[in-house]
């Protein structure tokens, strides 16, 4: 019967899940034999698979300190050439007594990474004397290689590098790694210092791509305290290999586009295959690929615009398969602009219902972000679809969301673009809010359509005449008087400023809501306002103690 306390919480419902599973877990550990138990746990486990035994079932906190040293520092592989460490690297297994000692292999392994980061030159002497020796199999491969993707490298060393991830004995063992390394080269200016190298990097890319598709899907999970969060697309395909090569082909479109002196203005046969190949591929890894792609959609618009809107934009179409994976990469890594706006303007009206449903909370707010910011672009009324179709389909939380990001572009208006904005659609959308259309107004909309007032110097005495038509609600997050007295409000507006104070009063608000306006409100007062203001001002400050 327990209810988490945290039920206002957008993933309420699987933290009380895990809550009960963390429960059920420590009972069964001390009754295995309980049937009663069993039946509740596995029921849970059925519906979330994802969630892990605690590794400590008793406690709700706790840590862990694990000592970890090598027989061999990083600075001592580096005293001795790398030919000669490698008959005892590829051996080397410690005692009993040395693991005790926390003197084990992962340790060793760790120094070789820094070694050959620290300085390339030996770490590619060890790939040198493993290739020759044909230890394909060595553990030593997956460091070396990770050391390439976070090290220094000039122009030889990005050719010994390619030289020795041509080997394709390596590609089914290692393809996250090497397309790591790959998409870390196409970054570093000496792949583009010759022909031959950013072809050979292409040869590598195109020769991996079948290994990294059929390469392992990681269970991506992500917890704070021991409470599972969720794990967006873009970051579980930036962890893939399918991912990596399309991080790749990406940066090196771009490397490629930077050699030329005219941009050019469209795709190489040879990009468009490698893209085409991505667009095509089936299954989860083709979904992180696509990701990737449209996270970079505002660049491959830039690129090859009839490339991009025949094979990136149907991506973001709501009933499209890539629908949740294409907006999350566009959410967290795009750029909005008025052109991407009006391309994607069905695609935004038509998503709103599958993003309330389906987004977790950060990545809701992104969207309504970016969906405002088209929006105040290319809004000509307030009946257009912008308005009519997104309240037709959201719930309280994105309604309440798409009043704090107006809010928060109002901030970024001059008075002319206020005034813009007002005659446009602002003032006549928040008319017919008034009126229930197209949806009944809600009191935490309300609080945030009032943080508006502070930010519309432009039009102050209107937008406070409709503001305070607005029933008083209870402000407890508000900032609506934020910054009040350095304004200019009270200088311009003493009356309408005071007629917003009197009607802010009748609302239900915290201690601290009035602390900064008494600067404002002394100044009110030395105005000479309204006599019903002078006196609603008055009760202001006997009520608040404000004096």
């Amino acid at each position: 019967k327990y209810q988490a306390p945290e039920s206002d919480r957008y993933d309420s419902d699987e933290l009380f899940a895990h809550h009960l599973f963390t429960w059920f877990y420590w009972l069964q550990e001390a009754d295995p034999g309980c049937r009663i138990i069993k039946k509740e746990l596995d029921a849970i486990w059925a519906q979330h698979p994802e969630f892990v035994p605690p590794e400590h079932p008793d406690f709700t906190h706790w840590s862990q300190v694990s000592r970890v040293t090598s027989l061999w520092t990083a600075n001592d592989l580096l005293m001795r050439p790398a030919g000669e460490w490698l008959p005892e690297l590829l051996i080397y297994q410690p005692t009993d007594e040395q693991r005790y000692l926390g003197n084990d292999r992962r340790a060793m392994l760790r120094a070789v990474y820094e070694a050959a980061q620290n300085n390339s030159s030996w770490g590619l002497d060890l790939a040198d004397g493993l290739a020759e020796g044909q230890r394909w199999e060595s553990d030593i491969w997956y460091h070396v290689i990770t050391a390439w993707a976070n090290g220094t490298l000039d122009q030889d060393c990005v050719e010994r590098v390619l030289s020795h991830l041509s080997a394709k004995e390596l590609h089914p063992l290692h393809p996250r790694e090497i397309a790591n390394v790959l998409s870390s080269l196409a970054r570093n200016p000496a792949l583009a210092e010759t022909k031959e190298l950013l072809q050979a990097a292409h040869l590598i890319a195109t020769d991996l791509s079948p290994h990294a598709t059929a390469s392992e899907i990681p269970s991506h999970t992500s917890s704070v305290g021991g409470v599972p969060q969720y794990v967006t697309w873009l970051d579980k395909a930036i962890n893939h290999a399918s991912g990596k090569l399309a991080q790749y082909w990406t940066f090196s479109i771009e490397l490629w586009r930077n050699q030329q002196k005219v941009a050019p203005a469209s795709l190489t046969a040879e990009y468009r295959e490698a893209l085409d190949a991505i667009i095509q591929e089936e299954g989860i890894p083709g979904k992180f690929g696509r990701t990737v792609l449209a996270s970079h959609f505002h660049f491959f618009l830039a690129v090859d615009e009839r490339w991009t809107l025949d094979n990136l934009l149907p991506l973001f179409g709501s009933n499209h398969e890539d629908f949740q994976c294409a907006w999350d990469g566009f959410l967290t890594w795009g750029r909005i602009s008025p052109t991407i706006a009006e391309l994607l303007h069905e695609k935004f009206i038509t998503a709103v219902p599958l993003v309330v449903q389906e987004f977790d909370e950060q990545m809701s707010a992104r969207f309504m972000q970016f969906y405002t910011t088209g929006m105040g672009w290319l809004i000509k009324g307030a009946n257009e679809d912008w308005i009519v179709e997104f309240f037709n389909n959201a719930n309280l939380k994105a309604k309440s969301q798409f009043a704090f990001e107006i809010e928060h572009h109002l901030r970024g208006l001059d008075e002319t673009g206020q005034q813009e904005w007002w005659n446009i659609w602002l003032k006549n959308y928040w008319e017919n809010r008034l009126k229930g259309i197209p949806s009944q107004l809600d009191d935490e909309e309300i609080s945030k359509m009032l943080d508006w007032v502070r930010h519309l110097p432009g039009v102050f005495p209107e937008a406070v005449e409709i503001a305070t038509k607005m029933k008083p609600v209870t402000l407890i997050r508000s900032s609506t008087l934020y910054d009040i007295s350095e304004s200019g409000l009270v200088e311009r507006y003493p009356n309408e400023l005071a007629k917003f104070f009197v009607h802010l009063g009748k609302s239900d608000t915290q201690p601290w809501f009035w602390h900064e306006t008494w600067e404002a409100i002394d100044k009110l007062l030395e105005y000479g306002l309204q006599p019903d203001l002078d006196k609603g001002i008055r009760e202001i400050i006997a009520k608040h103690r404000l004096n």
